[in-house]
């Protein structure tokens, strides 16, 4: 997004993630504002034409205080993207590491943006995860939605 122009924060948990997130703005020579917070206390300061929550929501238990925050830091007219596990499958062994909340298709989610424009919905199931070459084969089903706030 930065490199397209955008004005850019990201919010990450991890002090390794905000020195990841620093070291690529740095390497494409962008600025990106990068907060070290936790997203269950994480109050946005401004108002945001897009909120991208990828990959996040499923480690939040109290998913609605999380998306209610996003919503109300989003312009009108301006969009929420999220992808977040659900329940369609099983979580596997392999995440058993860390608490994980996955949402049901006709969840939290889904729910708190059925007053907003909903631009795609997908529910992604049972795909094959590649990205952790490390771990043992497995396959997750996600809530794949992007939803335009209303004008009021």
């Amino acid at each position: 997004m930065a490199l397209l122009g955008y004005r850019v924060t990201a919010v990450e948990i991890s002090g390794v993630g905000i020195a990841k997130i620093r070291q690529f703005a740095d390497e494409a020579h962008v600025n990106v504002e990068a907060v070290h917070a936790d997203l269950n206390t994480y109050q946005p300061d401004g108002s945001f034409d897009i909120i991208l929550c990828n990959g996040v929501l499923q480690y939040i238990e109290d998913k609605k205080t999380v998306i209610e925050r996003m919503q109300d830091a989003t312009r009108q007219d301006g969009i929420n993207v999220i992808s977040v596990w659900s329940t369609y499958s099983d979580l596997p062994e392999s995440h058993s590491n860390l608490p994980a909340f996955c949402d049901d298709e006709d969840g939290v989610v889904t729910g708190l943006y059925g007053h907003w424009k909903t631009e795609f919905i997908y529910f992604d199931r049972n795909k094959r995860e590649t990205a952790h070459p490390t771990s043992a084969p497995h396959e997750h089903s996600h809530i794949k939605l992007i939803a335009r706030k209303p004008r009021r």
